[in-house]
């Protein structure tokens, strides 16, 4: 996700979740930027955090959430994972579905 997508979708997460850790699938990974990187990075000490421009993240293999959820659960902090695709195929995100139907609105 570029800078500029990520500012949008936490975005438009933070005005229904404000209170929760957001992780959100992307490709192999469930990654958390910002503040939720560094309260996940305090469940997962042995994932380092990275800086991308002006946002940090931290990235997890989607195979482990099951264990990063019961993590979150233990502590009582409330957490969204958030898939980019739905039950359909469809991309859910925000911002994926705009680039969708604009690519749709130019031809």
């Amino acid at each position: 996700m570029k800078t500029l997508c990520i500012d949008q979708v936490l975005s438009f997460y933070r005005k229904t979740h404000a209170n929760f850790v957001l992780l959100f699938h992307v490709d192999s990974y469930y990654m958390a930027f910002n503040d939720d990187a560094v309260i996940l990075k305090e469940l997962l000490n042995n994932v380092p955090i990275e800086k991308v421009g002006h946002h940090i993240q931290l990235k997890f293999p989607d195979n482990e959430l099951s264990n990063v959820i019961q993590l979150f659960a233990q502590r009582t902090i409330p957490v969204k994972w958030i898939e980019y695709r739905d039950d359909n195929g469809n991309f859910i995100l925000p911002k994926v579905k705009q680039i969708l139907a604009d690519l749709e609105d130019d031809y």
